[in-house]
């Protein structure tokens, strides 16, 4: 979300690492202001949406990245509409927007990422992995310390003054940690149990250590698994999907398959689709 200071120089980073899709979000126009720190844009660009110039603009250096980007204003009130919930990784660049993210990311157990810019920056660079670090549900809400301070910098300073995060090297630096970390997080490698039922092997080899995704076309059973796994506190990524629609196949370790779940469809076609 956000195609800004940090948001520009950060999907820079993305496209030009090679990673795979990325979809993005900002209801803005290009402005004279922006071109000190906002990487994809130049004097042609003042007056188009960024959206449009952005995507344009990763295009021209990497055409193998798949691309999308909507001039939308995200919003607590129409996130669900917009945001794929099998997202790998979400990213906020407009604070406070990262606190409305964050139970879509939890309940979707989605990685969140967030650092504002500008006057909106109470923070550093965040990552919220859900059931494996605290969320911003346990993070106090840092907007009236921030104001109050920025308050005092005013009355000191003069009520025109500005936070200096738009100062381009520090908003480059913010990107430059934040694709790291999202680098970190779409590289990893799991193993799949595929048909996992309500979770006992999935269970078992993640509290072996192993990165588990469980796999089962009943949300019945998921639940289950998802409710013997936090009894245990033990971090597993369920997915309701069907057998035949294998997800992540670049990132997989290993895939089992135990007891008698495969063979079952009438159409030989589909139990071959399974295994090849």
């Amino acid at each position: 979300m956000g195609f800004g200071g940090i948001g520009s120089w950060l999907v820079y980073n993305l496209a030009s690492i090679g990673v795979g899709r990325i979809i993005g979000f900002d209801h803005d126009e290009v402005e004279l202001s922006n071109l000190n720190r906002q990487i994809l844009y130049s004097e042609q660009d003042i007056g188009r949406p960024k959206a449009l110039a952005a995507r344009e603009r990763l295009q021209s250096f990497n055409t193998n990245v798949s691309i999308e980007t909507y001039p939308i204003a995200i919003t607590k009130e129409n996130l669900e509409r917009h945001i794929p919930s099998d997202a790998n990784v979400i990213i906020s660049t407009v604070f406070p927007l990262e606190y409305h993210l964050n139970p879509f990311c939890v309940r979707h157990k989605i990685p969140l990422l967030a650092q504002g810019g500008g006057g909106y920056s109470p923070s550093g660079v965040i990552v919220i992995i859900p059931y494996k670090t605290g969320c911003f549900d346990c993070v106090e809400d840092p907007t009236p310390v921030w104001n109050e301070l920025l308050h005092k910098v005013r009355s000191r300073h003069g009520g025109t003054y500005v936070s200096t995060t738009t100062f381009s090297p520090i908003v480059s630096l913010c990107a430059n940690i934040m694709a790291i970390e999202i680098f970190k997080l779409v590289t990893w490698v799991a193993d799949l149990d595929l048909c996992c039922g309500t979770g006992r092997h999935s269970i078992e080899l993640a509290q072996r250590g192993f990165e588990v995704i469980g796999l089962d076309i009943s949300e019945t059973f998921l639940q289950i698994a998802q409710r013997k796994a936090a009894a245990k506190a033990i971090s597993v990524r369920w997915l309701c999907r069907d057998m035949r629609e294998i997800p992540y196949e670049d990132y997989l370790n290993l895939i089992i398959n135990l007891y008698g779940s495969w063979g079952y469809f009438e159409d030989d076609g589909d139990n071959f689709r399974v295994l090849y």
